[in-house]
């Protein structure tokens, strides 16, 4: 899990949560679960602020 959070000079607080799972089947590569997870959790916030 990954949290991002966006802090600003209006003290104003904006965070999101990325998560991923990997299939049983895929190899365990944890680099690309973290990179994914972040991906998601920077997208998230990014949609917020839009």
């Amino acid at each position: 899990m990954a949290h991002a959070v966006l802090y600003t000079d209006a003290r104003t607080l904006l965070g999101s949560v990325g998560e991923t799972r990997r299939n049983p089947s895929d190899a365990d590569v944890p680099e690309i679960g973290d990179e994914a997870t972040t991906a998601r959790a920077l997208r998230r916030l990014a949609d917020r602020l839009l």
